[in-house]
């Protein structure tokens, strides 16, 4: 069932009800310093020296996340997404659990964990698409001056919070007095850092961008993605999809459960994923290992869903769920098999239908935008929130470069193409 905040946030034309913001309201005037104190105390954070002391918690949300962060924490991180260096670490306060990223320099780092990959060096490769050739020689020089500027004062020195390594990330319900005070124990933990909250939007967890904004996040576009409210049924009558239906069902190919996948299919699924997001698209992209990959399957982390004709895997999709939310961080298709068979259109007809099934709002991600409008996706802007103002001023020269550029021309660029 959908989150009854998202249920208000679609139903209202993706706003924030009233409602919520005097609850947000009202929970900030009544945090105190003394009493923030004494909870800032009981939050803790483990790493793989001291993992064996993390007192998990005994919930759906906790099993989940002791089957995901332990192994990459005891084993190392490359070992499952090869181009990411990273301290990991898990913050536990009650029933909550966050993965926490520590970064120093890294500059090629996959962007999930690189500021510096994310704005700069992914911008590079994305000059392409721009379709005014006169603009590339501004955009080329005008990331040129930020590389140095963002290298010099450590741009990458971050620690990123709710971090899952992926392009996405889901957020569980945070209060605002949650928010505040996990803020305040990382900026006072690691003062030499600037403190990132990726994957905020307005639409997908409204009262996680009031509340970082009311405690003085910056907040820096970072890229336009879309949402599906399966809610709305016009979208599921609509003639385009009638058609990605029929398209689907008259292709071919079965749709194998990930229950019915054998551990000799993981290799295939994961060379579709390399051939399309790192070979195809970029090497920035998390590179996933065949260990990850066994990992999600065998611990049910990733629902599966493959596309399969004449016994081989031709395409496959990963979802995650999480609080009325989906989301598909996983997807590859054979770029062999002749374009006419529509590979990436009968994909997002499955996610579709998975949506539906399952009533979650469905959040695209960015990329093929076109592909996406057309289909009624609702367009929004999501942001980075970065807290910086503790640092040395030279430190923050590079955030306040990128707040002013992405939230101005990025935002164009974002959403024209």
């Amino acid at each position: 069932m959908t989150a009854p905040f998202l249920k208000t946030a679609v139903s209202k034309g993706l706003t924030i009800s009233q409602h919520s913001k005097n609850q947000f309201f009202s929970l900030m005037q009544k945090l105190n310093r003394g009493k923030n104190k004494k909870v800032v105390s009981s939050i803790k954070l483990y790493d793989a020296k001291t993992i064996e002391e993390c007192p998990w918690p005994q919930t759906a949300e906790g099993d989940y996340a002791k089957s995901f962060i332990l192994p990459l924490m005891t084993e190392g991180v490359p070992n499952y997404v090869g181009n990411i260096q990273t301290h990991l670490k898990v913050l536990i306060w009650g029933d909550l659990v966050l993965p926490i990223t520590i970064n120093e320099n890294e500059y090629d780092n996959s962007y999930v964990c690189s500021p510096y990959s994310f704005y700069v060096s992914y911008a590079k490769k994305s000059l392409s698409q721009i379709a005014q050739p006169w603009a590339h020689p501004f955009i080329h020089g005008l990331l040129a001056g930020m590389s140095a500027l963002f290298c010099r004062y450590q741009i990458n020195r971050v620690v990123t919070v709710n971090n899952w390594l992926f392009s996405t990330n889901l957020y569980p319900h945070l209060t605002a007095e949650q928010i505040q005070t996990i803020a305040q124990f990382l900026q006072e933990k690691f003062p030499e850092h600037a403190i990132v909250f990726r994957s905020l939007d307005q639409y997908t967890n409204p009262l996680n961008y009031q509340a970082l904004q009311q405690i003085g996040y910056h907040f820096i576009a970072s890229r336009e993605i879309f949402l599906i409210n399966p809610q709305e049924t016009t979208l599921f009558e609509s003639r385009l999809f009638k058609s990605d239906l029929r398209l689907l069902n008259n292709s071919g190919y079965e749709i194998i459960d990930g229950n019915e996948l054998s551990p000799e299919d993981i290799p295939r699924l994961l060379a579709l994923y390399h051939d399309l997001y790192i070979s195809k698209h970029s090497g920035l992209n998390p590179q996933f290992t065949l260990k990850f990959l066994k990992l999600v399957h065998e611990k049910k982390l990733m629902d599966f869903k493959v596309l399969k004709k004449e016994g081989k895997i031709d395409g496959v999709v990963g979802m995650i769920q999480c609080r009325g939310i989906m989301l598909c961080p996983f997807l590859g298709y054979d770029l062999e098999v002749p374009k006419e068979a529509a590979l990436y259109r009968l994909l997002s007809t499955v996610l579709m239908l998975e949506a539906k099934k399952k009533q979650l709002l469905f959040h695209q991600s960015s990329g093929a935008s076109m592909f996406k409008k057309i289909r009624k996706a609702i367009p929004c802007i999501e942001y980075t929130a970065v807290y910086y103002q503790k640092l040395p001023i030279p430190r923050r020269l590079p955030w306040w470069v990128l707040k002013k550029v992405c939230n101005s021309i990025g935002i164009f660029y974002m959403r024209r193409y």
